[in-house]
């Protein structure tokens, strides 16, 4: 199964950071519509933090080919003033998945699933009044158990519960964001995020995730903005009876350039490419060389 994108890209648990506008933006009362597509094509199989080829995984694992995910969020923020604002996305989730499976006489046979659907909502408040200069702020939120958990494979038997399209679970969003200058048109910012399920459900309780990432944001180019980030994301074992522990979790560190484009004074438009340096993972998983997320943006 492929760990960095299992459940898509969520407002924090993904570490690629697509919002481009600093907290100077969030000062006024206002409100925004995002819709942002996002792509991960994971065609790699990883072993700790080696690739291989999936023929080549040790009697009696899975052969793991391919998990491809696509998704479309709908993220909707509302500032209600200088020190408050709120968001709440919505992803609508495509994902395809193939691997081979042994059976108990040692012979492997195909599964493959291919499902679409809402996946898990997020809810998140962000609190950005502890400084005057409102440059530092604190996340928290939750993530919903909107998307369903019950998909199968085409042979009929269940779908790993790390593939579906949600966890069934509830799980708490926490975090801070820190943004500097270090010179004219030219800041910089920093960012921790952690998620953790709140209980396990139906036999199955997700890993815990953190986020860390530090970006270089240029804005002196008319209509465009430029923004270099370097990110990080951990992910512990998932547990439970439905769990495959031994094939989950891990950690990723990736370069992460993207742009932006001011079409209008309310409407805006932006790419971001996600390239890891590094990937180790647990057991035999699936793994992308790069990923893509790209969008656009009303401000009411």
């Amino acid at each position: 199964m492929g760990w960095i994108t299992a459940h898509g890209c969520s407002l924090t648990e993904c570490s690629l950071k697509t919002d481009w506008k600093s907290h100077d933006d969030y000062a006024t009362s206002g409100l925004s519509l995002d819709v942002n597509f996002a792509y991960a094509n994971l065609d790699d199989t990883g072993h700790g933090s080696s690739k291989i080829n999936p023929n080549n995984a040790p009697a009696g694992e899975l052969r793991e080919y391919l998990t491809r995910s696509q998704s479309i969020n709908f993220i909707l923020k509302y500032n209600l003033n200088e020190d408050w604002s709120l968001a709440l996305q919505i992803p609508y989730l495509q994902r395809v998945h193939y691997h081979a499976a042994p059976d108990d006489g040692g012979a492997y046979f195909p599964e493959y699933s291919r499902h679409e659907g809402i996946g898990d909502a997020h809810i998140l408040t962000r609190y950005q009044g502890l400084l005057s200069s409102h440059r530092f702020s604190l996340e928290l939120g939750l993530k919903l158990p909107t998307g369903s958990f019950t998909q199968q494979y085409d042979n009929a038997s269940p779908l790993d519960r790390g593939l579906q399209l949600g966890t069934g679970t509830t799980d708490l969003i926490a975090g801070a964001i820190w943004e500097g200058d270090v010179a004219r048109h030219l800041g910089w910012f920093a960012r921790y995020i952690v998620q953790t399920p709140l209980r396990s459900r139906s036999d199955f309780r997700p890993g815990t995730s953190q986020t860390i990432g530090l970006g270089l944001r240029y804005s002196g180019l008319e209509r465009f903005t430029l923004m270099l980030q370097i990110s990080s994301h951990f992910a512990n074992k998932e547990k439970g009876e439905e769990a495959i522990p031994e094939n989950s979790g891990g950690s990723m560190i990736a370069i992460d350039p993207g742009v932006s484009f001011d079409i209008s004074k309310h409407l805006s438009t932006y790419a971001f490419v996600q390239i890891p340096v590094y990937q180790y993972v647990n057991g035999y998983q699936n793994t992308a060389s790069w990923t893509l997320s790209t969008g656009i943006r009303w401000s009411f």
